[in-house]
């Protein structure tokens, strides 16, 4: 009997303001304890994305998307993970639920290995 794989669609912000960014910890799942960008779960068009209800509440005047990755897919035993990522920049968030950290500092987090081969290839060119 084969598993059935649930697909999810995950959105992750990485939000630059000035020399740091937003971190925040996992307290559930498979990825629990380790740290990950601001997520928007959901299959959403860019304009969608910016019209939830996540979107306006994370952000404090007016984020600018620089770029957005190529969807990236990321298989394990029961999920198939279709993520982007979305190179945000935007001065202030409201940042209750995050930890801002200066981006000479994010090797020091555990995070999930989906995020740190992004991290590694797009932003610390490794």
């Amino acid at each position: 009997k084969s598993l059935k794989v649930t697909k999810k669609y995950f959105n992750y912000l990485i939000i630059s303001s000035e020399n740091h960014t937003y971190l925040q910890k996992r307290t559930s799942g498979i990825w629990n304890s380790l740290y990950q960008f601001p997520l928007i779960e959901g299959e959403f068009t860019e304009d969608q994305l910016v019209n939830t209800k996540q979107w306006k509440n994370l952000f404090i005047g007016y984020p600018i998307i620089e770029k957005i990755s190529t969807k990236i897919k990321h298989k394990l035993s029961h999920q198939l993970i279709h993520t982007s990522f979305y190179h945000v920049k935007c001065d202030t968030i409201n940042d209750s639920n995050f930890l801002k950290i200066n981006w000479v500092e994010i090797e020091e987090y555990p995070l999930p290995i989906l995020i740190d081969k992004y991290i590694k290839s797009v932003i610390l060119h490794k």
